[in-house]
């Protein structure tokens, strides 16, 4: 008796595992993801957002309080490491230079982790907040302040993610808009 059930879990984890891989060239043999303008999917672009930057990181923070596998481990004015939403421009990070209108040094970074419910593995979510020029983000008719928001998940453990880094993406990218985060048009 006891070998039937061990068998119906087993069969029951690989069912859910095989169920969860969305691209098997990708899911298998990456262990992260990010938003990316060369990206086909729309939904894996970075967010260019009508808002300020204490607005989006107080919208990630309220939807990060809410879900109980996700947290905020640091946020911090200047980035460690290549600033994702400054490469997106095509500029370059050092102090002081001048990248869409702004200094480089009004990139907010902040850490996320992802905790899965079974195994505990980590991942790690870097979210860059950039503000952009007036001149380069507003067409005449938009009045709004805007920052250019790209996002980074990557696993701790494994080769193969199963799918899981583009899945904190698309989660992060959801919480967002659903706070009431406008996307410029």
């Amino acid at each position: 008796m006891f070998g039937y059930v061990a068998a119906a879990i087993g069969i029951a984890m690989v069912g859910k595992t095989v169920w969860m891989i969305d691209d098997w060239g990708r899911d298998l043999t990456q262990n992260d993801a990010e938003w990316s303008d060369a990206s086909d999917d729309q939904s894996r672009r970075p967010l260019r957002l009508e808002a300020s930057t204490e607005d989006v990181e107080a919208a990630i923070h309220q939807w990060v309080d809410g879900e109980s596998k996700w947290a905020v481990v640091d946020s911090t004015d200047q980035a460690a490491g290549p600033p994702m939403a400054i490469q997106q421009l095509g500029g370059q990070q050092s102090s002081g230079q001048q990248v869409g209108g702004q200094q480089a040094n009004s990139l907010r970074r902040l850490h996320l982790t992802r905790t899965t419910p079974l195994f505990r593995f980590v991942d790690d979510i870097w979210v860059d907040v950039l503000p952009l020029d007036d001149s380069d983000s507003r067409s005449d008719s938009d009045s709004g302040t805007q920052v250019l928001v790209n996002a980074r998940s990557q696993s701790r453990v494994g080769k193969g993610d199963l799918g899981q880094n583009p899945r904190n993406l698309k989660a992060l990218r959801d919480g967002m808009l659903a706070s009431g985060l406008r996307p410029v048009r």
